[in-house]
């Protein structure tokens, strides 16, 4: 038994791999006596002053919160620890049997015996002997032992001191913020031949459980949708969350709370507030459909989905927490997930001093494929984010797909030829801006005669602009100074071009009144050689029309972070298509 073991680990090998690795596949993942382990933890759960800020006097402003690792090995650390040489697929079946009740027993009562402690403490006298606190300004908002022996903790400066002279506390983190960071791709990346591999498309994906730890997903969009599916015995998982699940869906868990220390919010449920974990879930297991541009599907379209929602309502905790990140982290693993994807980041940290990099260190080692977004901090070396950098990740970078849809602009001359390829041209209008109905046709007029660069960065002659639509190249100052600078010249509106091989980008801070668009490069730099002695003029058709154009393809998109990492390895592992993705949407739309 583990319990005997907390001293002699090399026994482990002996008397787990005995009872658990022998065993029948199916015992191994679901044995019968499995609920033991349940209602050991459950009367340790309510012995625990876990959650309970009534513990302490109301929040202080300098109160903060951190992770705390303890030093004994969790459950997964400790199978590690004791089987040297082992597979992970037998770790695996270790972890999810009974083998481990006992050990998993005397780590909760350890847990407890510190929680204690720590709950304990009183502050050190400061200088001069004065008391800075009357009270230990300390609460336990979580504590995890499967994954890692963590303590999620809020406390005053004066007891993170006492904290970091605990002899049971190993390393002490704060709680970091994290940012959210996809038809044509399954041909770009090879999928087909997998597929075929497979048995085919309707095979991909069988049996596979992925968990997303993103904004949510939303259950009720059609490619969530698959009657031919039926959940594992034991899911769907969690009951107070069972109506945001379904025969694919077969986890919905929500750590968008108080006890991660996000901010308070209306919605308290795995509900999708923002999109992203939506559409991240539909490239992944999506089940084919068809949309008004194109059929798609994800890539294993057979997969379990599991929804981790780290991510909540826009503007007030558009952030993710590191103490949510590693519980999505540890309950998905504990939900046997075969595959977990966190397409999100910060800050570039090394491995020893980020929590979520030990936390997917010991999911690997448990058996768990971790996929990790490089990053939007492109295009200079060295921006890869943290966990991205974790050296056990398989890390993602960004490559452009083979096509985008948007909405047409018409080129059309009384005096000159214009190229098949530059009838109809792609734009994007700036942020907030619309064409709800057919616009022009328009004179275009470069702004090359009153500014050599072409960048339209500095202020134009009164009137040179008047009526017309200014040509500008993208670069060297921000979209809304290009705009004004057209406008005040007395511009309809502006035609802004790329200055790299991508499609238009979302061209954020112009004026709402100043009319911009933007194009490709290629057509941006024909038009500028066509515009001398010629007469030319667009017409945008209004964006309710929406047609394919085809773009660059497998090369890095521009906004995709590059390696090497922190520690000058090499990353991102691999890079696969992340703009311009055709997928499905928060609402049923795509």
């Amino acid at each position: 038994m583990l319990s005997n073991l907390w001293h002699t680990p090399e026994a482990v090998v002996e008397n787990v791999t005995e009872r658990t690795l022998r065993r029948p596949a199916d015992r191994a993942f679901f044995p019968g006596n499995l609920m033991k382990k349940y209602f050991i933890i459950l009367a340790l759960a309510f012995l625990m002053p876990c959650s309970s800020r009534a513990q302490i006097p109301p929040d202080d402003p300098r109160d903060d919160t951190f992770l705390v690792l303890l030093k004994a090995p969790s459950v997964v650390e400790k199978v590690v620890e004791a089987t040297p040489g082992e597979s992970r697929a037998a770790r695996r079946r270790i972890l999810f049997s009974s083998a481990l009740d006992d050990y998993q027993l005397s780590l909760e009562r350890s847990q407890l015996r510190t929680v204690r402690g720590l709950t304990a403490l009183r502050p050190v006298p400061g200088p001069g002997g004065a008391q800075m606190s009357t009270a230990p300004r300390i609460a336990i908002l979580d504590r995890r032992s499967f994954l890692l022996n963590l303590l999620v903790v809020r406390c005053s400066p004066e007891m993170l001191v006492e904290l970091r002279r605990h002899p049971d506390v190993k390393a002490i983190y704060p709680n970091r913020s994290r940012k959210l960071h996809m038809d044509s791709v399954p041909t770009l990346v090879s999928t087909v031949g997998v597929w075929e591999m497979l048995g085919g498309v309707n095979s991909a994906g069988q049996g596979v459980r992925i968990g997303i730890i993103d904004s949510g997903i939303n259950q009720e969009h059609p490619m969530f949708s698959d009657p031919g599916l039926t959940a594992p015995a034991g899911f769907p998982r969690p009951a107070e969350f069972s109506a945001y699940t379904t025969s694919k869906v077969i986890v919905a868990r929500n750590y968008v709370t108080a006890q991660y220390d996000y901010a308070p919010q209306t919605v308290q449920t795995p509900q999708d507030e923002l999109g992203h974990g939506t559409t991240v879930a539909s490239v992944a297991a999506g089940v084919p459909v068809t949309t008004p541009y194109a059929p798609i599907q994800g890539m294993a379209p057979k997969a379990y989905l599991g929804n981790y929602k780290v991510f909540g309502q826009p503007g007030v905790n558009e952030d993710g927490k590191t103490a949510g990140i590693i519980a999505a982290i540890e309950d998905a693993v504990k939900d046997q997930m075969d595959i977990l994807n966190l397409s999100l980041g910060g800050m570039a940290q090394s491995p020893e001093t980020d929590p979520e990099q030990l936390a997917i260190a010991d999911a690997t080692e448990a058996g768990v494929l971790v996929v990790v977004s490089a990053g939007n901090n492109g295009p200079n070396p060295g921006t890869l984010t943290s966990p991205g950098t974790s050296p056990d990740a398989l890390t993602v970078g960004a490559t452009l797909n083979g096509r985008y849809f948007a909405s047409g602009m018409d080129v059309t001359s009384t005096d000159a030829t214009i190229p098949p390829d530059l009838a109809l041209v792609a734009y994007l209008p700036a942020v907030g801006q619309n064409v709800s109905l057919k616009l022009g046709p328009l004179p275009l007029a470069s702004v090359l005669p009153y500014d050599p660069s072409g960048e339209g960065c500095s202020p134009l002659p009164s009137a040179s602009l008047t009526g017309k639509m200014a040509l500008i190249r993208r670069g060297a100052c921000f979209f809304g100074q290009k705009a004004s600078n057209a406008i005040a010249a007395g511009a309809a509106g502006v035609v802004i071009y790329q200055n790299q091989n991508e499609p238009p980008i979302n061209m954020s801070e112009v004026n709402p009144d100043h009319f911009t668009v933007m194009i490709e490069k290629a057509p941006g730099e024909a038009l500028q050689a066509l515009l001398p002695g010629h007469s030319i003029s667009v017409t945008l058709r209004p964006q309710s029309e929406t047609y394919r154009f085809l773009s660059q393809k497998n090369q890095i998109a521009s906004f995709s972070s590059r390696g090497p990492d922190i520690s000058h390895q090499v990353k991102p592992d691999i890079v696969a298509p992340g703009q311009d993705i055709l997928a499905a949407r928060v609402n049923t739309g795509y």
